[in-house]
């Protein structure tokens, strides 16, 4: 099995480059048993009877999700343990689709917040999942729970287990809102236009937790493929000023993070902060795509 030594070359790869580029290097280090948590097959593989058959292992029940595409080809298969649960995910190569017809499907522009998770240039403002807000208590107390065990203990594994699932039960909300919203915008519109986001960065911020939270570096990642899928195009434009000018005259309206509301003395537009910000990013993608 050739996946190990892949694994090896891309961390001692990582390692050098840091070392050239001045950074922090961090030698790999040895992963464990109980923290080697994924394996992956490019050949020796086979489906037999709905059953998954790797080599070395051998025949594995497996509850599909859905069928492999038509007309691909399976590339690699990846085993995965999360907490209790297995899942194998297929690497497939499909032929490229049709251009899907969206004369007639408007544009939209996004802008991602904190109050809301996205306020589209339609208007409609779109409420997060707050995942991490729903179980936060629950945490802080399998995390006390956690840290009065003595590592090593089989009492401290099972609190450590109770913790993750909690963790999990949060990513997995947050994943499904993403995944929803993405197919819904991909479905409905011709073109988006979003904020050129450094989200790393501002997850480093003083609003990290609820940049965490809303999950916005996945949910615009699965915009990204669903588009590229469907045929439909996402335009990043610079998300500096967006908030401060008027979308109706584009007079510049200064105001502070914590006023919600755009009131343009000039032209009277009053209306959402963040749906102004929209409309605002809907026009600079759209003259972006005019330029292309």
């Amino acid at each position: 099995m050739r996946d190990p030594l892949r694994r090896v070359e891309r961390a001692f790869q990582g390692f050098f480059r840091r070392v050239k580029s001045g950074e922090k290097a961090g030698y790999p280090r040895f992963r464990s048993r109980r923290r080697y948590d994924s394996l992956t097959w490019d050949y020796g593989w086979s489906i037999q009877e709905q059953r998954l058959v790797p080599q070395g292992i051998g025949h594995v029940k497996v509850k599909w999700h859905r069928t492999l595409p038509a007309l691909s080809s399976v590339r690699t298969v990846t085993v995965r343990r999360v907490l209790k649960h297995w899942y194998a995910s297929f690497t497939v190569a499909v032929p490229p689709r049709a251009s899907l017809t969206t004369r007639h499907m408007p544009a939209v522009g996004l802008d991602l917040g904190i109050r809301h998770f996205a306020a589209l240039s339609t208007g409609e403002l779109i409420p997060g999942p707050r995942a991490s807000r729903g179980t936060s208590r629950k945490c802080r107390i399998a995390q006390r729970r956690v840290s009065r065990r003595h590592k090593g203990s089989r009492r401290r594994g099972k609190a450590a287990f109770l913790l993750a699932r909690l963790h999990l039960h949060a990513r997995n909300i947050r994943r499904d809102h993403a995944h929803r919203l993405s197919r819904r915008l991909v479905s409905n519109f011709s073109l988006i236009a979003v904020e050129d986001l450094q989200v790393s960065g501002l997850a480093r911020g003083s609003l990290s937790k609820d940049v965490n939270d809303q999950g916005w570096a996945g949910f615009l990642r699965m915009i990204g493929y669903k588009a590229e899928d469907a045929g439909i195009q996402v335009v990043r434009v610079p998300p500096w000023g967006t908030s401060q000018v008027c979308s109706n005259c584009r007079t510049t309206v200064p105001k502070q993070l914590s006023e919600r509301t755009h009131d343009c003395q000039v032209c009277g537009l009053h209306l959402d902060r963040d749906v102004n910000a929209a409309r605002n990013i809907l026009r600079l993608g759209l003259s972006r795509q005019a330029l292309t």
